[in-house]
């Protein structure tokens, strides 16, 4: 069962229990984006939160959306969905390891928009 929406956050998500679409991850984001959160987890007094609070499995890979995920990054994120734009990873920022997604159309990461290959 997908998270619901509680308060201003969507409810965290156990790793067990991954949402099964890109349908439902819309879905989930575009609910969320009718509350008035600043970020789509709980920040436990925290200005920032990269715990894992949502995860999808797409084509048998598994991707983490963190807790400090902000609305600005969600609606960047939904309308390059809504653009078709693919699903790439990209280097993490001063890591270099693959493990960043993103879906702009030049391949660059989306700000405030927190999501990763597990």
């Amino acid at each position: 069962m997908p998270p619901r929406i509680t308060g201003n956050h969507t409810e965290k998500m156990d790793r067990e229990y991954p949402l099964t679409s890109k349908f439902q991850l819309i879905i989930l984001l575009k609910q969320w984006l009718e509350t008035s959160g600043s970020t789509i987890g709980e920040m436990h007094g925290r200005s920032s939160n990269p715990e894992p609070w949502l995860w999808i499995i797409i084509n048998n890979n598994l991707y983490q959306i963190n807790a400090d995920t902000k609305r600005q990054g969600v609606q960047m994120f939904l309308k390059n969905e809504a653009n078709k734009n693919p699903w790439v990873i990209i280097p993490t920022e001063n890591l270099g390891n693959l493990t960043k997604f993103t879906n702009d159309i030049n391949g660059n990461p989306i700000p405030l928009f927190y999501m990763y290959k597990s």
